[in-house]
């Protein structure tokens, strides 16, 4: 199973989710809260568990930062292997960048609450 961990305290993450949602025609990927019972079960490596990133679980193996945006776009069948030209360091910089200040594109007061449509995807909702 192909697991996205994100934390729902952002929009730029919300909507990332939502588009991975729309772009994932096959139904390999499927989500969960970064704070939810199966993060806990499936993550055992307890330095993951403070990580301020997307975490990307699949076949028993995890990915953080530029690694794991690059699995799911894999694994939704994007050719990607010229990005790999680019230093893991400098790509996962790049990640963290975003991510510093990713909380800053837009307030949420509110979470979008899935649609039955899609809600099977949401592994703890």
């Amino acid at each position: 199973m192909n697991i996205i961990f994100f934390d729902t305290d952002c929009a730029l993450r919300n909507k990332y989710i939502y588009l991975l949602i729309k772009l994932d025609k096959k139904d390999k990927l499927f989500f969960s809260s970064l704070n939810s019972q199966t993060f806990h079960e499936v993550v055992k490596d307890s330095n993951l568990k403070n990580i301020d990133s997307i975490i990307f679980y699949s076949s028993g193996d995890h990915y953080i930062y530029s690694d794991a945006i690059l699995n799911i776009a894999k694994i939704l069948g994007y050719k990607i292997h010229f990005i790999y030209i680019i230093p893991k360091i400098f790509r996962d910089n790049i990640y963290k960048i975003i991510s510093k200040y990713r909380k800053s594109f837009k307030k949420i007061s509110s979470c979008k609450i899935p649609d039955s449509s899609i809600l099977y995807k949401f592994l703890d909702y």
